[in-house]
């Protein structure tokens, strides 16, 4: 017996992520591609990778006109910079930086410097040993102290006068350590927030301008927690207008005190002269996703493991 019905079709073969490429992943998961590791270049691609999520350095490149071998280095730089970040957003595969890496060894040789496993890597803070200062003084006479030198304390206050639009902290980890006459890295664990006020380190007259606008968005913060409302949408013209006019006009600068983390790199192991450097970068479209960037394998992560980079024996 049969039936005049069609004939079901065979279910259509499931992948599973966890069998997927990196090419499948990527494109699936829509990832951004990744770059190849050139050989001791980890640092380099975890910062470009940093640096590509600033749109305001995308559009400021793409008004960039020149080209490359123009017989100006710093100019071929920016060039290279501009043609990669364009061929990165053209495709889901793991891309080659070499030509931008040409050019930055060529604008700056310090990134060229070889031993005998081959081109050095270069790190977050370069420590080598301070050189010798000599300092000559007139006088005439020679004093000798025959009583007890005092002991005095002193005070030092930092204040900042303005506030860049993208603030770079770093913590400080790889050190000169006399004693040894070697870079050392510090492995203590040191936590940081997903959000960042920093409006009580300014000076008292740019804390004037940045208090009304940081703390309207405050309180709206904590009535969208309380309400469960979805962004500031409906507030953005209240707040345009908190905002100080000449902190309006001053471009690049921060106008709230307010940042909100969106890239991270972070170096992987104990010493200074190994290990290896990974970037993870905010998702634009899902604020609890991040980017993990380890050299051409790009990956998803939620934020609770971006509060794990904290450093300690890692």
């Amino acid at each position: 017996m049969g039936s005049s019905a069609e004939i079901p079709r065979a279910p259509e073969n499931v992948l599973f992520i966890e069998d997927m490429t990196d090419k499948q992943l990527a494109e699936t998961l829509k990832l951004p591609s990744g770059l190849t590791n050139l050989g001791n270049t980890c640092y380099m691609n975890a910062t470009l990778q940093c640096l590509r999520s600033m749109p305001e350095l995308h559009q400021s490149l793409n008004r960039f006109t020149g080209g490359i071998n123009t017989g100006y280095p710093a100019k071929n730089l920016t060039a290279s910079l501009r043609d990669l970040f364009q061929q990165l957003n053209q495709t889901t595969e793991g891309y080659s930086p070499y030509v931008f890496l040409q050019m930055l060894r060529t604008a700056f040789p310090q990134f060229a410097q070889q031993n005998n496993n081959g081109f050095m890597q270069q790190d977050a803070e370069e420590s080598p040993e301070e050189e010798p200062v000599i300092t000559k003084d007139v006088f005439t006479k020679l004093n000798c102290f025959i009583s007890e030198r005092r002991s005095v304390n002193y005070s030092k206050y930092t204040r900042i006068s303005r506030l860049p639009e993208y603030l770079t902290v770093q913590f400080v980890r790889f050190f000169w350590k006399s004693l040894i006459r070697k870079k050392v890295k510090v492995l203590r664990r040191v936590k940081f927030p997903l959000d960042f006020d920093l409006t009580d380190i300014c000076t008292d007259e740019l804390k004037k301008k940045l208090l009304p606008v940081r703390d309207r968005l405050v309180e709206l913060e904590k009535e969208k927690l309380e309400a469960k409302e979805i962004g500031y949408d409906s507030k953005i013209e209240e707040i345009k207008k908190l905002v100080d006019p000449e902190l309006a006009a001053d471009f690049g600068a921060n106008t709230t005190g307010l940042y909100e983390l969106c890239a991270v790199l972070t170096h992987t192991g104990r010493y200074v002269d190994s290990g290896h450097y990974i970037g993870w970068v905010r998702k634009d479209d899902s604020p609890d996703d991040w980017i993990k960037y380890d050299d051409d394998k790009v990956s998803i992560v939620k934020s609770e493991e971006i509060l794990k980079l904290d450093g300690g024996g890692t």
